[in-house]
């Protein structure tokens, strides 16, 4: 199936923050956790802000869950949980220089 999800960036400059509505196809388990769904996503979004993500930084995937919590996505168990929310799905998107957090 296809899922619609909004992904947006918060440049390191302080720039505007930009966002981008990605299309993304994703095959589905009986527990709705995509099968490598977690790959096809960073793929899709390494693609989709190539122009505006710093050499040298890798990135990560996030969203606020209904609490209003930070939560890191880093696996297609995560994705599953992520994908849950009421669609469209809204994730954040951060560049970490390569050294860590």
């Amino acid at each position: 199936s296809t899922v619609t999800i909004k992904v947006s960036l918060s440049p390191r400059d302080g720039a505007d923050v930009i966002n981008r509505r990605l299309q993304v196809p994703l095959d589905l388990d009986p527990q709705r956790i995509p099968l490598n769904g977690f790959e096809i996503v960073m793929g899709m979004v390494a693609n989709a802000f190539k122009s505006e993500l710093a050499p040298g930084c890798n990135t990560r995937l996030g969203y606020k869950d209904e609490e209003g919590d930070d939560i890191v996505v880093s696996s297609d168990h995560e994705l599953g949980v992520a994908l849950m929310q009421q669609p469209p799905i809204r994730l954040f998107l951060s560049q970490v220089p390569q050294h860590g957090f």
